[in-house]
């Protein structure tokens, strides 16, 4: 499995997370807030939560939004 990179999204930009079978990893998808280190990132969800990429590896794409 490819490692996947948050860090390459400037902070602020909106993305969606997928799984490997192309559903949303729901608590990923939002603003990246800010910078972890190692690819990771903490994002701020659309429900207002905050998650690390840190504590998963569900996550198979990452696509920005407009």
């Amino acid at each position: 499995m490819a490692t996947l990179n948050f860090e390459a999204y400037a902070i602020g930009a909106k993305i969606q997370a997928y799984d490997k079978d192309g559903y949303f990893v729901m608590p990923l998808c939002g603003t990246i807030e800010s910078h972890l280190g190692g690819g990771h990132a903490i994002i701020k969800s659309f429900d207002g939560s905050f998650y690390s990429t840190l504590f998963t590896n569900k996550v198979a794409e990452i696509e920005p939004l407009n």
